[in-house]
């Protein structure tokens, strides 16, 4: 038997997250749609790093982190083991990591240091969930869960056009819309309801723990220590023409 619950719990943070801790009131939040990137062109012969279009420079670095992300096996990403209710053993893993993707615009200020601002978010992430309940008898069930929407948003600065890029601000603001699909409780099915707002609750501190640790560090990483602007330009000019080349083929 499989017993579908929806819960909504929708972290929307005011100001930086503490230690990856979602503390704010939650409240629903409806999205519709995703923001679509803008086609991305060569820059003219000559032209200056300073003049690098805002959006095409940030999408060099959420390819970069794309690939690192597979890389290093982050997606499927294991979930730490976790006890909910005070008897239930909670394992299993996130899916959908490795298509985080730039989710706003990206607002940049010029000057002796230049800033940028944008959002990155999911907008396809799962959680594969294994349940096993204590008792005289151990008695495992399983559940899957589905996110509408996790965003975040990110400041960078830096000089350029050369120096390196840091990471300023960070802060998971949405993890909106959590589905939750419980098979096998069989005589737990009474308790459906608590085991799914439990499982939620575990899962929206794991994914910003996750992000606001883990993926931020990455973010920080590629900025400062592995690409340039100018790389990151390259980097994300040359995956558009790779994808425009397949595509014609």
């Amino acid at each position: 038997m499989k017993v579908a619950v929806q819960v909504v719990l929708c972290g929307v943070l005011l100001g930086l997250v503490s230690a990856g801790r979602i503390t704010s009131n939650m409240k629903r939040i409806s999205i519709k749609g995703t923001v679509q990137l803008p086609e991305l062109s060569l820059p003219k012969d000559g032209q200056k790093a300073l003049d690098i279009n805002c959006d095409i420079l940030m999408d060099g670095l959420i390819t970069e982190l794309q690939s690192q992300i597979i890389a290093k096996g982050l997606d499927p990403y294991p979930l730490v083991s976790e006890d909910i209710l005070g008897f239930i053993d909670v394992t299993g893993e996130l899916l959908g990591l490795s298509t985080i993707n730039r989710t706003s615009e990206c607002d940049m200020t010029m000057g002796a240091t230049s800033t940028f601002t944008f959002d990155i978010g999911i907008t396809d992430m799962v959680a594969d969930i294994d349940l096993e309940i204590g008792g005289l008898i151990p008695y495992e069930a399983s559940a899957e869960a589905d996110f509408a929407f996790v965003n975040c948003m990110l400041v960078a600065e830096g000089s350029l056009p050369n120096g390196p890029l840091e990471v300023t601000q960070f802060a998971v603001e949405e993890i909106s819309n959590c589905d939750i699909i419980l098979s096998g409780l069989g005589i737990f099915d009474y308790l459906a309801d608590d085991i799914a707002t439990a499982l939620c609750e575990f899962l929206d501190q794991g994914i910003a723990d996750l992000l606001d640790g883990t993926i931020e560090n990455m973010i920080n990483d590629i900025l400062g220590h592995v690409l340039t602007a100018s790389d990151l330009q390259r980097k994300q000019i040359e995956h558009h023409y790779v994808i425009a080349h397949n595509k014609k083929h």
